[in-house]
């Protein structure tokens, strides 16, 4: 594994990580319940996140933001295996 794309997907974990437990205690504000739902049932976390968008965006662009340096990262780190 390339050390930069290893970097760069662990900084992506990070911020995905720093993403979901905003985004969960910005829902556990809002309802026990959703936040239950939201982690147990990926249609609710849907649901939720676009009734309370105003509210979720933020954490929402946090977690893409995440998943795209992971993505980056792996992608990365696999293109010099070869």
């Amino acid at each position: 594994m390339h050390s930069s794309g290893l970097i760069l997907l662990c900084i992506g974990v990070l911020i995905f990580v720093i993403g979901q437990i905003w985004y969960a205690v910005t829902i556990y504000q809002r309802s026990l319940l959703a936040t239950i739902l939201s982690f147990i049932v990926p249609m609710a976390a849907i649901t939720i996140t676009y009734r309370n968008w105003q509210l979720l965006k933020k954490p929402y662009w946090v977690c893409l933001l995440g998943y795209v340096c992971i993505f980056s990262g792996a992608m990365i780190a696999n293109s010099f295996r070869h």
